[in-house]
């Protein structure tokens, strides 16, 4: 009973497998599915070959998933991530797969990545300059002001009492 259960629900046959394995070489990914989709759809279809007694290796996986790429836009990717040997896993070529696939979008115009300056505009610096005169677009009036003192820090009064009684030791 069970093995009738195993063969019509299931089972692993070599028929299964063949059928998994072909699928797995020969998909290409979708051109209305985003990259993240996409790596989604392999990892599935590397998880069902696994549980089917397939086991992959991490170079058959990374090649699997380079070849399912769009040749158009990404052959100087697939280029670069097949010989580079910082590229190991599955979960490496994934990240690599999504910065470059932000990075196109953003080259094609689907993202806006610009940031433009808004209708406010200041005219100048609310501070005066050194030389007491006012900076554009500010009036100025004649009349002489008050200097403010500057408000000594706790650093400074020490430094003001140490030069004092340097000079009464003098």
């Amino acid at each position: 009973m069970w093995n009738q259960l195993k063969i019509a629900f299931g089972g692993t046959t070599a028929t299964r497998l063949r059928a998994l394995t072909l699928k797995f070489d020969s998909y290409k990914m979708n051109p209305q599915h985003s990259m993240p989709e996409h790596l989604r759809v392999m990892s599935a279809m590397i998880r069902d070959l696994r549980s089917a007694g397939n086991v992959l290796t991490d170079e058959q996986q990374i090649l699997a998933v380079l070849r399912s790429l769009p040749d158009a836009t990404w052959d100087h990717f697939k280029l670069t991530m097949t010989h580079n040997e910082m590229v190991k896993t599955f979960n490496d070529l994934k990240c690599h797969l999504e910065l470059e696939a932000e990075r196109q979008d953003a080259k094609r115009g689907n993202q806006a990545l610009v940031v433009e300056s808004g209708q406010r505009k200041t005219i100048g610096s609310k501070r005066k300059r050194q030389d007491g005169k006012a900076r554009q677009g500010q009036a100025r009036d004649n009349a002489p002001k008050e200097r403010v003192k500057r408000r000594r820090g706790k650093k400074d009064k020490y430094l003001l009492q140490l030069s004092e009684d340097w000079t009464l030791r003098s």
